[in-house]
C-alpha cells in the first residue's frame, strides 16, 4: 500500500487583527513536534515545521496556521462546533450553488 505524504502551508486562515494582541497572546506555538497516532486540537495553535502521522485533526473555530508541516499517512479532519454547522450548512446549500438561488 502506497503511503500518503504531503507539505502543508497554511497562513493565517482566519487570523485574529492586529490591532487586537491579547487574542493572538492566546495562540500557542508549537515547534518541530512529532504527532503520531493523536487527536491535534487545531484551533488557536500555531504549528510550525511538525509532522503529523495518522492523525486526526480537531477543528471548531479557532484561529490556527501551518508552516512547513508535515502530514504523512491517514491523517484525517473531524470539524466539531461551529465548523461542523458551517460544513453540514455547505452540504445541504451545495446544490443549489450557482442555480439561481433567491437573494436574502
Amino acid at each position: 500500500m502506497a503511503q500518503f505524504h504531503e507539505r502543508l502551508h497554511l497562513e493565517q486562515l482566519d487570523w485574529p487583527d492586529e490591532d487586537r494582541p491579547h487574542v493572538r497572546s492566546q495562540v500557542e506555538t508549537i515547534t518541530e513536534k512529532n504527532f503520531e497516532r493523536e487527536k491535534v486540537l487545531v484551533d488557536n495553535r500555531i504549528f510550525q515545521k511538525c509532522r503529523f502521522e495518522i492523525c486526526v485533526f480537531v477543528y471548531s473555530d479557532g484561529p490556527f496556521a501551518f508552516d512547513e508541516c508535515e502530514i504523512v499517512d491517514h491523517t484525517v479532519f473531524d470539524p466539531t462546533g461551529a465548523a461542523r454547522r458551517t460544513m453540514r450548512l455547505h452540504e445541504v446549500l451545495k446544490p443549489g450553488f450557482g442555480k439561481g438561488l433567491p437573494p436574502y
